[in-house]
This record gives C-alpha cells, structure tokens and sequence, in this order.
C-alpha cells in the first residue's frame, strides 16, 4: 500500500537524527488516542528530512495551526445547524484524509498541504468532542470532566515517542501514518455513534429544529453569516501567516509580499468587525461579545499562553535530535514533560 523505499526524485539528504540501536532509550474513547496520535505525528515530523529541507517542516506546521485554529469559526456555525454528529464525521474525513496523503506524499509542497488537512481535522475532531462534553455533562461537574480529557497526555508522553521510534527502526513513516488513520477510525467510530443517538433523542425531545433540507441557499448564506466568517478567515490568515513565512522571503521583512499580506489582514480584520456590529443580519458572533471584558481577558490569556509556547516549541524537537543527538523517542519524552505539567494543572484547576 505505501512505498517504503526513498523517496523519487529526491536529493539524497543525510540528517543524522539519533544513533539505531537498541537500549535508546480521550472521556469519549477518541479522547483517549488523540493525544497519543498527537505525540506520535510529532515525533514523526522529522522525517521530512527526506524531503530536502528539514528547517521547513517548523514553518508548516505554524501554517498548519494557523488555519486549523481559524476553522472552529465555520465548524461552530455548522455544527449549531446541522448537529455535532455531522461536524464530527467531516472532522473524521478531514483527518484521514490528511493522514493518507502524509503517508503518500513525495515533496515538501504535497507534505504541507497533507499536514494542513490533517490539523483541521485533528483541531476539529478536538472541538467537537470539547462541545459534546460541554452540552452533556452537569454545570457543576462540566470544569472537571473538561479538565479529565487532557489525562490521556500523561499515557501518550510514552506511547507517542516510542511508537514513532519503533517505526523508524523497523518500518517507515507511511506506514506508520497508515497505522494511525486505522486506530483513529475504530476509536472515533464508537464517539460518532454516540453523538449521533444523542442528536436524535435531542431533536425527538425539542420537535423543532427544521432538517436540512428545508432551508434555501439563501437561507444558509444568512444564518452561516458566510460575508462575516469569509472576512475574519482570509483577515486571520493574511494576518498571522506572513509571520512564520517571512524567514523563507529572500528579503525577510522588507519584503513587499509580507508587508502586504500583514496590512491586508489587518483591514479585513477590521472590515469584520465593522460589518459584524453595523451590517450583518444575523451574526455568527454576537457584537457584545466583542466587548465582554471576561471574554477579551481569556483570548489576550490564551494568547500570552500561544507566543510563550510557541517561542521555544517550533524548533525545540529537532535542536534536540539534530544537535543534543537524542533519539525520536527520547526528545519525544523530553517535550512531553510540558503537556504532562499541563495534565496535572488542568485536573487540580477543574478540581
């Protein structure tokens, strides 16, 4: 099914990652192997030294998280019209669509698109469950049953590396995503269902949600408030993408691409919120929650937390392979140590 021979067409590049020998030493069930999955797609990232250019997979991957983020603002709208079981199944199709064309790819360029693919549906299967638990857990237990979900990260602070490292020394990183799309799918199916027998009894106990199919194309533009979503997507994105790309410009920041996409973002941004608070029938975010203190102080604290994590992260896992010569499971383990930290402190807090 994969080739796991060298890539074709390839230059022959030869990045020592660690020595091969022996002694180097999700709540809904798809709660319990995304962390795992998520430790081990990491870990294997490196792997696109065969590529060429191992320095770009960093830059990927910050695009990557830039669109998978922006995706939750059309996944929210589809999910409130149609029901989390339908979000959900795109999720799982955008996941394992990703995950065959990174065990298929053959160039850096097809390598990049696979990852962004792949990161909205992994960041969408995420949201999702993270919604589900949010409407069916009790108010009082909801912090706490939240804060459970970030459990499975202690598990895969193991599972992750060293599942990446078996597959190096005996196999291939085709193959090895090959495996994870079919663990993937067995775990999620079982959610998928649930969710969807939730859907129903909720629909069969409220008898007023409207099925899709009686709605108009003009119907969907409006309640999908697409003008709106289309505006902070493309502002969000022409924004935050010039910032991990600028290194790759042969002029950096004085280049006029990166300057213009940055000032671009920005007026769209804008033109968001403008069009949200005077012209939109029916927005997707109400305006008053633009100017919710408690609102606006938990994105400037998720942002704080995002530019500290992401200052040391990006490059973090190769230093340590290429320069400290640690093998994938080990600079897997040393990485893990943060989402450990992050476990422990979400259940205390959720306590």
């Amino acid at each position: 099914m994969f080739h796991d021979g060298p890539v074709k067409n390839e230059p022959n590049v030869q990045v020592h990652l660690e020595p091969k020998h022996q002694g180097d030493g999700e709540e809904p069930r798809s709660e319990v192997v995304r962390p795992v999955k998520w430790s081990a797609v990491r870990a294997i990232i490196t792997y696109t030294c065969q590529f060429g250019d191992l320095s770009i997979s960093p830059a990927t991957s910050q695009a990557a998280y830039i669109i998978s983020g922006i995706i939750d603002v059309p996944l929210a709208k589809l999910i409130e019209i149609w029901g989390l079981d339908l979000g959900f199944a795109i999720m799982m199709f955008f996941n394992a669509l990703g995950l065959i064309l990174l065990a298929t790819c053959k160039n850096i360029t097809a390598y990049a698109a696979a990852q962004v693919i792949y990161e909205i549906g992994f960041h969408g299967i995420y949201y999702v469950i993270t919604v589900f638990i949010a409407e069916t857990a009790e108010k009082k237990y909801r912090a706490l049953v939240l804060s459970l979900t970030c459990v499975p990260y202690i598990a895969a602070t193991f599972a992750g590396p060293s599942f990446a490292q078996t597959f190096h020394e005996h196999s291939s990183f085709r193959w090895a995503y090959g495996v994870l799309l079919i663990v993937t799918f067995f775990m999620c199916l079982p959610v998928l269902v649930t969710m969807r027998l939730h859907m129903r009894a909720k629909n069969a106990s409220a008898n007023s949600l409207s099925p899709p199919g009686s709605k108009s194309i003009v119907d969907y533009f409006i309640h999908f408030d697409v003008i709106g979503v289309v505006l902070l997507c493309s502002g969000l994105t022409l924004f935050f993408l010039p910032w991990t790309l600028a290194a790759k410009q042969e002029e950096s920041w004085k280049s006029a691409t990166v300057l213009v996409m940055i000032i671009l973002g920005f007026c769209l941004i804008v033109a968001f919120v403008a069009y949200e608070a005077f012209l939109s029938p029916k927005s997707f975010v109400p305006f008053s929650f633009l100017k919710d203190r408690n609102i606006l102080g938990a994105c400037l604290l998720l942002f704080g937390w995002s530019l500290s994590n992401y200052c040391w992260n990006t490059y973090y896992r190769i230093y340590l392979q290429v320069v400290n010569r640690l093998s994938i499971a080990t600079a897997g383990y040393v990485i893990n140590i943060y989402w450990d930290g992050i476990a422990v402190g979400s259940v205390l807090a959720g306590l």
